[in-house]
């Protein structure tokens, strides 16, 4: 499925910085897709918006990664250059009869902080700004009212 951009505007992540060595995590378990969604979310540190995810019910599974960028399998290393232009993201596969994307979407807003140019707390660079990823027409129109409804 086509992924659309709704808006690039800033940044957001979590105080500290990632170890080279660490690889994003994926949480790993058996699910049915019959009633599966999923929504690529940037609000900075990826590591900070799992933690948030994982505890919201309905939530079935949570892929950490980079997205948006020119580099196709960057690491942490060269995403910290600034010059892959990529953004740390989640994607997040929720069960439709247990959440919804607008809850996850006011949960999204907040959680961080898209007014910082390039920076989350204590996280800065371009991959740390905000984005919301979305496949769909459907998608897009809760998406956009949700950036209504926050600004």
């Amino acid at each position: 499925m086509k992924q659309y951009l709704l808006w690039l505007l800033l940044p957001f992540s979590c105080a500290g910085s990632l170890k080279e060595d660490i690889k994003p995590t994926i949480m790993t378990q058996e699910i049915q897709t019959s009633e599966l969604d999923s929504i690529v979310l940037g609000g900075g540190c990826f590591w900070c918006l799992d933690a948030v995810y994982r505890n919201m019910d309905g939530i079935e599974k949570i892929e950490c990664g980079y997205s948006n960028g020119l580099v196709k399998k960057p690491t942490y290393k060269e995403v910290c250059t600034g010059r892959t232009q990529c953004v740390e993201v989640v994607k997040l596969y929720f069960d439709t009869q247990k959440t919804n994307l607008e809850e996850i979407l006011t949960v999204f807003w907040r959680i961080h902080d898209p007014t910082t140019l390039n920076r989350q707390g204590n996280d800065i660079g371009t991959q740390y700004r905000s984005g919301i990823y979305f496949s769909g027409e459907a998608q897009e129109r809760l998406a956009r009212k949700s950036l209504e409804a926050a600004s």
